[in-house]
């Protein structure tokens, strides 16, 4: 079985556990470099910050590589009180920017194909994180294409969307996952919280990465 782990910035993380890798592709900008952990091969794209990047480094694990589950790790910002390093597993995504509703008689939010504006991923997936770490908190990710960095604008979305956390990819993993039909999953660690806004980012950036890319090896060797 191939895996495939998207790594929009924090490839660090990963590198300094895994070291070189056996192998390193190269498709235009996206870099791709092949692993083999607990006796399966890995291919870990790291596609740089943004949901049109996402999408191309999905499409290539998927149709590429042929990977059947695409694991993501990453940092966010958090939409309420929560600490740095807080670490959650996704359970839904909403990509907040889609709006088609001026044409299509459908609401903010939502695509065509699902019930409502919530993304599922792999509950399949997301029992087994849990499993393996029974402190993980289920959340609800709100994914778009910019970084929201006030307060206020993080509130609105908490409160607009049901969502807990915020990043600039998780739209496009778990849509391109439904649509590829490969499963997905998406562990992630707080970097900015309520009270630092998006100045906590680069402060906390790096360890809050090391405290998502430590589950990513259970999940790894148990999958």
């Amino acid at each position: 079985m191939n895996i495939g782990i998207l790594v929009a910035v924090e490839f660090d993380a990963f590198y300094n556990i895994y070291g070189e890798p056996i192998e390193k592709f190269k498709h235009g900008y996206l870099e791709v470099f092949k692993y083999h952990i607990h006796g399966k091969d890995v291919y870990v794209a790291a596609s740089n910050a943004g949901q049109i990047r996402a999408s191309i480094a999905m499409t290539t694990l998927a149709q590429i590589y042929h990977c059947e589950i695409i694991l993501n790790y990453g940092v966010v910002g958090a939409l309420r009180e929560q600490e740095v390093e807080e670490l959650a597993v996704v359970q839904n995504v909403v990509h907040y920017d889609w709006d088609v509703s001026e044409v299509d008689v459908i609401e903010k939010g939502r695509y065509s194909m699902f019930d409502s504006t919530m993304i599922p991923v792999s509950k399949r997936l997301v029992d087994l994180a849990v499993k393996l770490d029974p402190d993980l908190e289920k959340v609800n990710l709100a994914s778009g294409d910019k970084f929201v960095d006030r307060r206020a604008d993080r509130e609105k979305l908490y409160k607009e969307w049901n969502c807990d956390i915020v990043d600039m990819e998780g739209a496009s993993i778990a849509l391109c996952s439904y649509l590829f039909g490969v499963e997905c999953l998406m562990i992630k660690a707080v970097s900015d919280t309520l009270e630092t806004e998006g100045q906590g980012f680069y402060e906390n950036f790096e360890r809050a990465s090391k405290v998502a890319v430590k589950l990513i090896d259970d999940l790894i060797l148990n999958l």
